[in-house]
């Protein structure tokens, strides 16, 4: 779906927007500190019902009020509007109506807005630890894959049982059960990721050939266990290990995305600019994966689309951005005085809004 109107109401430190949206590119501009990552905050928060600046919901609240609020018009591609509102009080509690029917559960609130969000956090998913690489992943399956919701909710819950047992030192008839559930879990993770970096695979490598092409890439899945061995017998060899550390060392839930460039890893291999340039493709290829596997669109939050981006990576990337045409809507934001001139003949038919003053203002 397309977000083709937004309202905002006592946001961080809006008081009141009324955003008319474009399909296509929608570009917000202003100096640091006016408020073009909280848009993009408020468009994340619809669709995920949190933050991704903060787990402190009450400072999302503008000061003196006692909730906020957004509410969207959604155009689907058989042409029709949709209405989804969210309200977030002070006392914790929220509301997330979509066409007049109240939404309780997360994934219910993810899977009618599919959003991707590249800031400049995002370079985290090269240089932090396995788990950033594992949520990336997992995203894909969600979104791609209709039965994995039940798969990975019964999967922790297992792994929650199983690591109380490892911690109570438990006897050999509960860890037999427990064993034999937690490995029938795992093994289907497994192959539902798998599937996915097959698919994602394929995906990228369309956009790297053509705008990254010095390098070959190659991505691959650590599964967290070595399969061939068969995590029934590793668990059982590491018994007493686990034991002594307090719980389980080997399964999905340690899993990792292996991304090479030319048989070295990405991040030592490549500058900083061309980090950003794969981990902008790749979050493309997969919002670009999913319009092919559902029909529907992806929506792209893009933060300070400029950082650390020399000029030749910044055509780059906006030639990139204009390639993928009408298969997804992007929203930038842009640092600078008059930045929205400089950038008006990159994207002619982009939407452009100025911020200042806790105001936006469309300017063409």
């Amino acid at each position: 779906m397309f977000l083709s109107h937004i309202k905002v109401s006592n946001f961080r430190n809006f008081e009141y927007l009324d955003i008319p949206l474009s399909n296509g590119i929608n570009v917000f501009c202003g100096s640091n500190g006016v408020g073009k990552t909280s848009i993009l905050e408020s468009i994340y928060y619809l669709s995920l019902a949190k933050s991704f600046r903060t787990s402190n919901n009450q400072s999302l609240i503008k000061s003196g009020c006692s909730s906020f609020s957004v509410f969207a018009v959604l155009h689907d591609n058989n042409g029709n509007n949709h209405y989804e509102g969210l309200e977030r009080k002070s006392d914790g509690s929220i509301k997330v109506v979509f066409d007049n029917k109240n939404i309780v559960r997360n994934s219910d609130i993810a899977k009618n807005l599919c959003v991707q969000l590249i800031s400049p956090d995002s370079f985290s998913l090269l240089t932090e630890g396995p788990s950033v690489r594992r949520s990336f992943v997992d995203w894909g399956v969600f979104y791609n894959q209709s039965s994995s919701g039940k798969v990975y909710n019964d999967f922790y819950r297992v792994l929650k049982q199983r690591n109380s047992l490892v911690h109570e030192r438990s006897d050999d008839f509960s860890f037999q059960y427990w064993n034999e559930l937690f490995v029938q879990l795992s093994e289907l993770i497994s192959d539902l990721r798998k599937d996915y970096i097959n698919d994602f695979s394929q995906e990228i490598s369309l956009i790297t050939q053509k705008f990254i092409p010095e390098y070959n890439f190659k991505f691959t899945l650590n599964y967290g266990y070595k399969r061939e061995e068969g995590l029934l017998n590793i668990l059982r060899k590491n018994r007493d290990r686990e034991f002594s550390l307090g719980y389980t060392l080997s399964g999905p839930h340690k899993a990792d995305l292996k991304i090479k460039v030319n048989d070295t890893m990405a991040e030592q291999l490549l500058s900083r600019g061309q980090q950003k340039l794969l981990v902008i493709s790749m979050h493309i290829a997969q919002g670009l994966l999913y319009t092919k596997k559902s029909g529907s669109n992806c929506i792209f939050l893009i933060d300070d689309i400029t950082s650390e981006l020399d000029e030749n990576n910044q055509r780059i990337l906006c030639d990139l951005i204009k390639s993928i045409g009408s298969r997804a809507q992007f929203f930038l934001t842009i640092v600078g005085k008059d930045s929205e001139y400089r950038y008006r003949d990159t994207f002619p038919v982009a939407s452009f809004y100025s911020i200042a003053d806790n105001k936006v203002s469309m300017l063409f």
